[in-house]
């Protein structure tokens, strides 16, 4: 396993370090340059065994709306709104995650206090499903139509955390690979994602 934990190489695969290792961990978020220049690059350089941080600390993020999504009613999901802060790399991976997962139009909503994901919005056609973690807290409410809400725990994950889980399986992350090259493009392409700043 190779870590770079503040630079973003061209290709990380064909670094000196990179070309003897089969897992290639990268942290877009430490990287210099602007976000959409930051994930470009990730995109172009990109090579089955490469993963970043900016993933893997929405994991727990994407396991409970998964779960959601599983649930009853079964309804296709419509939209989905993301509250966020404007240059959070692992927003734009969950928004490219959620956009090709379930084929819906995708909202980004730009918080100026905050300092990760505090709330996911599915928008349903018998009503809003609701994930919403505030800011500071490491406590999220789900929130579900006919149902009394259910709190669990979503915690911030420290770099430790990330680095174990990334440890713990070494080799290709295909939903990784899979949302770098098409979540992402389809992400920067799309006439339908829409970012409002929210004070």
């Amino acid at each position: 396993v190779t870590w770079w934990p503040d630079r973003l190489p061209d290709q990380p695969a064909s670094t000196p370090l990179g070309t003897l290792a089969v897992h290639r961990v990268t942290n877009v978020l430490k990287a210099p340059g602007s976000l959409d220049e930051r994930l470009a690059q990730l995109q172009r350089g990109y090579t089955a065994g490469d993963t970043d941080l900016a993933w893997t600390r929405i994991t727990w993020w994407r396991a409970h709306l998964a779960a959601v999504v599983e649930h009853s009613p079964y309804e296709p999901v419509t939209h989905a709104v993301i509250h966020t802060y404007a240059d959070n790399p692992s927003a734009h991976l969950l928004a490219a995650w959620l956009g090709t997962r379930l084929n819906c139009t995708i909202q980004l909503v730009y918080q100026r206090d905050s300092t990760g994901v505090t709330r996911v919005e599915l928008h349903r056609q018998t009503g809003m499903v609701a994930v919403n973690r505030p800011e500071g807290s490491d406590v999220a409410t789900l929130t579900m139509p006919g149902t009394p809400d259910q709190r669990f725990r979503l915690s911030h994950r420290t770099l430790a955390e990330c680095l174990s889980e990334e440890l713990r399986r070494p080799g290709e992350d295909t939903v990784y690979g899979q949302v770098i090259e098409q979540g992402l493009p389809w992400l920067s392409q799309a006439d339908h994602v829409s970012d409002v700043h929210a004070d």
